[in-house]
């Protein structure tokens, strides 16, 4: 208690009492972002500190928290919040860490409060585990997974179930998200009709994040002729306003093995498979979304189809900034390559190897990028100006035996690419360019017993430069996100 004396003419005054208190408890650790003992940290989530009370920024710098994986200081910065109650701390190149690493982490006691008290040792001590992959938990699917994921980081996958009607075995689609902790299945499945998986399904993302799907089915079931169906969801609901596309319209041509894309107005964007006449002639056929009807993207093909005699594969569908679709093709005899929509008409690539359905993925300029295999891994990039396709990077060689490339662009534009290697088993590869060589320290993976062989990986890159894969293994999907 305290107070103040003064002599005023001639008399001493002296003012009331005043009690001061005197801080001297020490700030302390409240709360550690990854937790204590976490299995299965993210190397790209924030690492943050929170303190009990705000702590005096000039006590604060980038060794105020030190990071180590293993035996290896992590170099990082670190920045307080405008509270002054927490710290975020951020690793300098997460590519350089080698995974799967132990981290650890230490708080200085020279961090002090506003009061000049120091903090109070970390106790108990901050550990945690970062794999080289983060693996979702399993989802039962009866067929290969297909894969999206949002701006946020979240990915939707399209998933299959069995069922028998009318004694009649069948398989659906389904729509799940992760929400960071399980699988979301609540969106469930984009139609009421039934055996919607049979002959093909895809998905992409509207500039929400939420999923458009395409499937091909027969409505009704075991009696009606295919036709390709679209299903948006709105955020509460699925859009099942999309009339049923046919390009031609006559019992057994069966439309099937859809791709959907969506364009800058969040408008789906179709191409499908469909059988021209006898056994095994096939084309590939387009339709856009207006708003109100569908815009078939008609070729000088029967029909409007896009000008194929003998298509292996469904066409793998993008769609560029201003709209305009791309799809990979693989025509018997010929070989595989891409075609653009002129406005007017498709105009195909110069063909490349025979082989797998290339999956265009196209770069900031719309120019498409494929992966093609020889003896080696080689991707490719279109040149506008001398209409070919010239080697993006050096060759990737993977193994003796191989298949299924599968290619994405990270957010650099740098290539990443995924493979099935079958040299010892079936597992899933994965490498990313530098700029001047592969790595390769993904490794090859799969979760304990064989991919099915005739599967192509699904590759998602996403605006975090985090790469996602999917594959379908045993009885489940698997989605595993990398970690470097």
């Amino acid at each position: 208690m305290l107070t103040a004396s003064a002599t005023v003419n001639g008399k001493q005054v002296t003012s009331d009492p005043v009690t001061v208190t005197v801080d001297h408890t020490p700030p302390q650790v409240t709360e550690v972002t990854p937790a204590r003992g976490s299995a299965s940290g993210d190397l790209a989530a924030p690492i943050k500190v929170t303190f009990s009370e705000p702590v005096l920024a000039s006590t604060v710098n980038d060794a105020s928290v030190h990071l180590t994986a293993g035996a290896t200081a992590v170099p990082s910065t670190v920045a307080l919040a405008s509270d002054a109650k927490s710290l975020a701390v951020t690793i300098t190149d997460p590519k350089a860490v080698t995974l799967p690493a132990d981290f650890a982490a230490t708080v200085a006691t020279t961090i002090t409060d506003r009061a000049g008290n120091a903090l109070a040792g970390l106790d108990p001590a901050w550990t945690w585990t970062v794999p080289a992959w983060i693996k979702l938990p399993p989802l039962a699917t009866e067929m290969p997974p297909r894969l999206a994921v949002d701006a946020a980081g979240r990915p939707l996958i399209v998933y299959v179930v069995a069922d028998t009607v009318t004694g009649n075995g069948v398989f659906n689609i389904r729509v799940a998200r992760f929400d960071g902790a399980a699988w979301d299945t609540s969106l469930g499945a984009p139609t009421t009709n039934v055996d919607t998986a049979r002959y093909g399904y895809s998905i992409a993302l509207d500039s929400k994040g939420q999923p458009v799907l395409a499937w091909s089915g027969s409505v009704p079931a075991f009696s009606g002729s295919p036709k390709v169906y679209v299903g948006a969801w709105t955020g509460s609901a699925w859009n099942t306003q999309f009339p049923a596309l046919d390009a031609i319209n006559n019992t057994g041509t069966d439309p099937a093995l859809p791709s959907v894309g969506v364009d800058p107005s969040d408008r789906p964007v179709v191409a499908w498979r469909e059988q021209t006449g006898s056994f095994p002639t096939y084309d590939a056929y387009a339709a856009r979304w207006d708003g109100a009807a569908w815009v078939r993207l008609n070729g000088m093909g029967y029909m409007g189809g896009a000008g194929f005699d003998r298509l292996l594969d469904g066409p793998k569908l993008v769609v560029d900034a201003q709209g305009n679709p791309i799809f990979g093709w693989s025509e018997v005899n010929v070989g595989t390559g891409v075609s653009f929509w002129t406005g007017t008409d498709w105009v195909r690539s110069q063909p490349q190897l025979g082989g797998y359905t290339p999956y265009p993925a196209l770069d900031s300029t719309g120019t498409p990028w494929l992966a093609v295999k020889s003896a080696d891994l080689h991707v490719v990039k279109w040149d506008r100006m001398m209409l070919n396709w010239p080697e993006a990077t050096t060759a990737l060689t993977t193994s003796t035996s191989w298949r299924s490339p599968r290619l994405a662009l990270a957010p650099n534009g740098s290539p990443v690419v995924a493979w099935l290697d079958t040299s010892s088993g079936v597992r899933i590869g994965v490498a990313r360019w530098t700029g001047t060589a592969w790595d390769t320290k993904f490794g090859l993976f799969n979760a304990g017993q064989n991919p099915a062989n005739d599967i192509v990986p699904e590759l998602v890159v996403d605006a975090r430069g985090k790469i996602w894969v999917a594959w379908r293994e045993g009885t489940a999907a698997q989605v595993w996100a990398s970690n470097y």
